[in-house]
């Protein structure tokens, strides 16, 4: 709901400059429709060290569907090659069941994989993170692994300088422009060990799943942060009334990284956040 105010808050400020001649760059310029493929990753962090990520490989990580309607920031030409613009982009509800621990390294040519951390890691987790329960668990299960159930949603908001190669009148080539913004982010999530991490299937069919599971902790989190923006596109044609685009990569990452105060230990993990839309074909309607 938090994030759901969010998000209708930010549309409602932008909605009444719609008309404006001269749009700054948080002001709503079009409407886009678009077909592609949503991808958004979280990292779990402990000592500046990646252990679980939701690897999309996976097939128990749930993502709402992508939505084929978005709004459009405006862009400023700086010249005949650059420009500025603003990126939105969110997800509405991810439900990312098993993170999987990193480094997770499948055998294909076997039926079935037990993925851990690697040592070093958890020889860490033990020494400066278990508590008295976790460490019993650890000892009696030789194959321990951690991992996490986690539901959460963000929206990224930015601006971005670019550079593009411009071609006879409206035509764009290999576009690419990087910026910063600001997130929001609703996290909530249980920690998990597990007495043995299995993974079965084929690539792009793999199935992961945290065995003999035992919650050892649970938190949320709320709030705001810097991310950085980008935007990626292969060809676009840009007129005064409509964009064209094939082949476009937008999204974020999460550069402060939020870190859920857990109830049953001492010292808590990071996050990180990563939202993207691959977008394979786009048209906007501009203003």
């Amino acid at each position: 709901m938090k994030y759901l105010l969010v998000l209708l808050s930010i549309i409602l400020a932008l909605i009444p400059v719609v008309k404006a001649e001269d749009k700054s760059w948080y002001e709503i310029d079009g409407i886009k429709f678009r077909g592609g493929v949503v991808n958004h990753n979280l990292l779990v962090n402990w000592e500046s060290e990646d252990i679980m990520e939701a690897d999309h490989d996976f097939t128990q990580f749930k993502l709402p569907p992508s939505s084929p309607i978005t709004i459009v920031l405006p862009e400023r030409l700086l010249n005949s090659w650059s420009f500025s613009a603003g990126v939105l982009e969110w997800d509405n509800k991810d439900e990312l069941k098993d993170l999987v621990p990193i480094p997770a390294k499948v055998d294909d040519n076997s039926e079935v994989n037990y993925l851990r951390q690697n040592s070093k890691i958890r020889t860490s987790l033990y020494n400066n993170f278990f508590n008295t329960s976790d460490k019993a668990f650890a000892d009696e299960n030789s194959n321990w692994a951690l991992s996490a159930d986690v539901t959460k949603s963000s929206i990224i908001l930015g601006q971005t300088l670019g550079v593009f190669l411009p071609a006879f009148e409206y035509h764009r080539f290999l576009k690419v422009s990087f910026g910063l913004g600001i997130y929001y982010a609703d996290i909530s999530y249980k920690l998990n060990l597990c007495s043995q991490y299995e993974v079965t299937g084929n690539i792009g069919r793999y199935k992961g799943e945290c065995v003999g599971k035992k919650e050892i902790d649970s938190s949320s989190w709320n709030g705001f942060g810097i991310a950085n923006v980008y935007n990626v596109c292969v060809w676009e044609r840009f007129t005064k009334d409509s964009i064209w685009r094939l082949f476009s990569d937008t999204g974020g990452n999460s550069l402060t990284k939020p870190k859920p105060k857990l109830k049953n230990h001492t010292k808590n993990l990071e996050f990180s956040i990563e939202s993207k839309y691959i977008e394979f074909i786009s048209y906007t309607y501009r203003f």
